[in-house]
């Protein structure tokens, strides 16, 4: 039974989750003015002794420096507030995560796309590539274990085995070694056997993502009882997607099979086409401010149409203009125009009919006579020296 105030100072308001030696509250900080929220996680070690020993208080501080340090560094990893211990207990007091975890998003929506699972991928295997930069293994990874973040809708990876598994350490008699940690159906081979490794952590992730993909754990899938390997694609929409194929290679049984690192499975994943787009989440807008947009996308949208009108009426009338000028131009400069003649020649009025070509008929000819090509000959007309009519040339 825990006290009202642990620490005088957290109040417990409610229990999250509990699991072998530990256990996982809601509190409130009552030293501070917002009484923020927190979480505070509760860790007992195994075996029966009325002190804890000075060692496993200092394997506890050196763990919880090391908890401090990653969440200081990296924004999808949970603050550490504060370490303490009460009596047989350690407690730690870690930043409290607005939203929802895998398996609550999962209950709420059902199983996730392809597209939703790679973008998921793509946003928390930077995160565990930084903590096995720092020789750490998460060793407990799991849909519950991972939040998708209200604010920004990104994952954050929380409850580290770290503390657990050191502080875990069994008590009885000459037996200090650590407790094996991690979640069934969740957990590669070798962790299993104590020996967990960076691909470890990969493995739980991979099984993760087939979780969402299928809404099944490792446990409900066949496996081959030669080989080990777990028979999960078949039970899939798309079991040869390039996705599934990275996936397969996650989840193989043998450490050596499966990408060496984080950041490899992370570039075989930004490799795939561009038929798993990834997508920008974020935070749903307000009932308010999507009315607001509407207003304002609506008035933009009037604006933009009446500039458009008013453009394309002014494009029309310039044209229309600038043709009927051309036009009007060129009608007046040619009826303004006079008739230019050489200025040595004198003309009437009437040698303007007269012809310029005189076609003389030729001699008449018989059959047998080649058909003579008619004479032709140009004359000038005559041009009268005066315009008095007496003096015109005859027709001829």
């Amino acid at each position: 039974m825990l006290p009202s105030l642990l620490n005088n100072r957290y109040q417990i308001l409610s229990s999250l989750a509990r699991g072998g030696f530990s256990e996982t509250f809601l509190a409130r900080d009552t030293h501070l003015p917002s009484s923020k929220k927190c979480v505070i996680k509760q860790l007992k070690p195994l075996g029966e002794t009325a002190e804890l020993p000075e060692w496993l208080k200092e394997r506890f501080q050196k763990e919880a420096t090391i908890l401090e340090e990653l969440g200081n560094n990296n924004s999808q990893i949970p603050l550490l507030y504060a370490y303490f211990s009460e009596g047989e207990n350690f407690y730690l007091v870690q930043e409290w995560i607005e939203g929802m975890t895998l398996t609550q998003k999962w209950q709420q929506q059902g199983n996730f796309t392809e597209a939703e699972v790679k973008d998921l991928l793509v946003n928390i295997l930077p995160v565990l590539d930084y903590i096995h930069s720092h020789q750490i293994i998460h060793r407990d990874i799991k849909p519950d274990n991972i939040i998708i973040r209200e604010s920004d809708q990104k994952p954050v990876l929380i409850d580290f085995g770290i503390i657990k598994e050191k502080v875990g350490t069994q008590l009885n008699g000459q037996n200090n070694s650590s407790v094996i940690l991690g979640t069934p159906g969740y957990m590669a081979s070798e962790q299993a056997t104590g020996r967990a490794v960076y691909s470890s952590d990969l493995y739980s992730l991979g099984l993760t993502a087939v979780f969402l993909l299928s809404g099944k754990n490792a446990e409900d899938f066949p496996s081959d009882h030669n080989t080990g390997e777990i028979l999960w694609r078949e039970s899939l929409n798309n079991p040869h997607s390039q996705l599934i194929m990275v996936l397969e290679r996650v989840i193989r049984f043998h450490p050596r099979d499966r990408f060496s690192s984080a950041k490899e499975m992370l570039a075989a994943l930004k490799d795939l086409p561009s038929q798993y787009p990834t997508k920008a989440i974020s935070p749903p807008a307000s009932n308010n401010s999507l009315e607001l947009n509407i207003q304002e996308n609506n008035r933009f949208g009037i604006w933009s149409w009446l500039l458009m009108m008013i453009v394309s009426v002014a494009a029309f009338g310039l044209g229309f203009g600038i043709i009927g000028l051309k036009y009007y131009f060129r009608y007046n400069h040619s009826i303004s125009q006079p008739r230019v003649f050489p200025s040595s020649v004198e003309f009437s009025p009437r040698s303007l009919f007269t012809p310029l070509v005189k076609v003389t008929p030729s001699p008449s000819f018989t059959p047998s006579q080649r058909t003579p090509s008619p004479e032709v000959s140009i004359t000038p007309p005559e041009l009268s020296p005066s315009l008095s009519p007496e003096k015109l040339p005859e027709n001829p």
